[in-house]
C-alpha cells in the first residue's frame, strides 16, 4: 500500500500578522521538501485505485493551502496576494477556493440578482485558476456556502446541498469542464446525523427533504451533484465530503459509495481534533474507505493522526 503525506494550510486572507511588542519573522514554510513526489505541472489528473495519478501513470502527491474570503465576501480579501504567497512563497502545488452558489449569480446577501449578475465574481475565479494553472498548480473549487433553496437567504454553511446547488454546479461544470487545472468539491462539510434522520445516508447519497432550524428544503445529494457535473461531459477530479461534518467514510464501505461514471472520483474528510472526533472508531469511519478510495484528509487546527491508508493528508 502506497502511503504519502501532503499539506494543506489556512491561509489567512491579509497575509501575516505582526504583535506590537515583538518583530515577527513570517514562518519559512518550504511545502515542496515535505515530499519529492510533487507533480511538475497541472496535467490532467485520475484518480486510479486510492491514487492519483498523472497522464503517464505516476502517483501525484497535491499538497496546497486553503485561501478563504469567496464565501462570504463578494469581492474577496487579499485572493491575488495570498495566491503569490501559497503559489510561489510556499510552493504549493493545489489550491482550495471555497465559493458562494449565491455570489457566483449576483445574488449578494438579496433575493435579486446584482445588475452584472455575478460576473465580476466569476471573473475572480477564473483568473485564480489562470494564475494556479501557468504556476503548474491545481486549484480545487469548493462548495462552501448554500442557501437552503432561497436565493440570497441563510447564505452560509448547511447540512446539505440545496437544489440551487446544481444550478451552481452545472454552471462551474461547464465553464471549466476538462481544465486540467480544476478540481471539483462537491460540498463543503455535510452533516446529516443518525440521530436526526434515520435515513442520513440514504440522504446524503440519495438526496430528500432536510428540516434545519424550522426550514425545509430539498437536497438533490451528492450523488445528483456528481451526475450534474458529468452530464455536462466534464470528467474533472470530484471530490465528495463525508458525512458528520465531512467526519465519516464508514457509508461508503456499507452501501452508499457514490456511482461516478467517469470514473474519476475521490473523498474528501475532515479530522478535527478533540472530543469524540479523535478517537480510534472515528479512524475506523474512515480507514476502510482509504483501502480502496483516493481519500483527501484534512486535519484542522491541531495535532494530526497518521491513518495508514490514506494516500492524501491535509493540514487545514
Amino acid at each position: 500500500m502506497l502511503r504519502f503525506v501532503a499539506a494543506l494550510v489556512n491561509w489567512k486572507p491579509g497575509g501575516y500578522q505582526r504583535r506590537a511588542t515583538r518583530k515577527q519573522k513570517p514562518p519559512k514554510l518550504a511545502i515542496e521538501l515535505l515530499d519529492s513526489r510533487i507533480l511538475p505541472s497541472s496535467v490532467p489528473l485520475h484518480v486510479a485505485g486510492n491514487v492519483l495519478q498523472d497522464p503517464s501513470g505516476n502517483t501525484v502527491v497535491l499538497r496546497g493551502v486553503d485561501i478563504a474570503s469567496l464565501e462570504w465576501a463578494y469581492a474577496g480579501e487579499h485572493i491575488t496576494s495570498s495566491f503569490d504567497v501559497a503559489l510561489n512563497t510556499w510552493h504549493a502545488n493545489y489550491i482550495r477556493l471555497p465559493l458562494n452558489q449565491d455570489f457566483w449569480f449576483g445574488y449578494v446577501y438579496s433575493p435579486t440578482q446584482n445588475p452584472e449578475h455575478g460576473a465580476s465574481y466569476r471573473q475572480i475565479v477564473d483568473d485564480a485558476i489562470a494564475y494556479a494553472s501557468a504556476r503548474n498548480a491545481y486549484v480545487w473549487l469548493d462548495l462552501h456556502w448554500s442557501d437552503t433553496g432561497q436565493w440570497g437567504a441563510y447564505k452560509g454553511q448547511h447540512q446539505m446541498p440545496d437544489d440551487h446547488s446544481t444550478t451552481f454546479w452545472q454552471d462551474v461544470a461547464t465553464r471549466y469542464a476538462n481544465n486540467p487545472a480544476v478540481l471539483f468539491g462537491l460540498y463543503n462539510e455535510p452533516h446529516v446525523e443518525n440521530m436526526s434522520y434515520p435515513n442520513a445516508w440514504s440522504l446524503w447519497r440519495n438526496g430528500g427533504n432536510i428540516t434545519e432550524a424550522g426550514t425545509t428544503y430539498h437536497t438533490p445529494g451528492l450523488q445528483g451533484l456528481l451526475n450534474t457535473v458529468r452530464g455536462t461531459g466534464a470528467t474533472n477530479v470530484v471530490l465528495a465530503g463525508g458525512n458528520g461534518w465531512a467526519g465519516d467514510l464508514s457509508g461508503i464501505t456499507g452501501g452508499y459509495a457514490l456511482s461516478d461514471s467517469a470514473e474519476n472520483l475521490a473523498y474528501d474528510i475532515h479530522l478535527y481534533p478533540g472530543g469524540s472526533r479523535d478517537d480510534a472508531a472515528r479512524d475506523n469511519r474512515v480507514s476502510a474507505a482509504a483501502t480502496d478510495h483516493v481519500v483527501v484528509v484534512r486535519s484542522a487546527r491541531g495535532r494530526q493522526k497518521t491513518l495508514p491508508a490514506f494516500v492524501l493528508r491535509t493540514a487545514f
